[in-house]
């Protein structure tokens, strides 16, 4: 009896941390490659969920499946209003085609600063939307992390102006 000692249970181990939320580099180049390569203003819709929590959540709908969407038929972007389902955001935006080679532009500028990236796609063939966003990222990262300014940027200013 007295010899044998009784040990509580061990407590639950916590439950394990949420993943790191992605870099807002690669949350930038993401959206450049997504609304420059490969968003269809002529066959998509961005409009509005609820179905997670009550929060609006964005999704992409195909205007062809959507007969609802037949009355923005003719406006060129079409981008529901999450508050009026009968209000287009986007109708006045026109020349979208414009901002996507602005957005595609962007997209290779970036490759170009990353330098062994954007070298890498092209070489094996990639060019414009092609572009391996992981590796971008990474590259671009890495030039940051190096402190050299990339591109045409100046160097940083220390506060204060020294």
């Amino acid at each position: 009896g007295w010899g044998k000692k009784v040990f509580p249970p061990a407590p639950p181990a916590p439950p394990p941390a949420p993943p790191a939320p992605p870099p807002l580099s690669q949350l930038v180049l993401e959206c450049l490659h997504f609304f420059g390569c490969v968003y269809d203003p002529e066959s998509h819709a961005l409009g509005w969920s609820t179905a997670k929590g009550g929060r609006p959540v964005a999704v992409l709908v195909g205007r062809a499946s959507s007969p609802g969407l037949a009355t923005f038929a003719l406006q060129p972007l079409l981008v529901l209003d999450p508050l009026d389902d009968a209000n287009n955001a986007g109708k006045g935006c026109y020349r979208f085609c414009q901002v996507q080679a602005l957005f595609r532009a962007a997209l290779a500028a970036a490759a170009s600063a990353a330098g062994d990236a954007a070298d890498r796609a092209v070489a094996s063939g990639q060019v414009g939307c092609a572009i391996d966003l992981g590796s971008l990222v990474t590259a671009l990262m890495d030039a940051s992390a190096g402190g050299e300014p990339a591109g045409d940027m100046p160097p940083p200013v220390a506060p204060g102006g020294a």
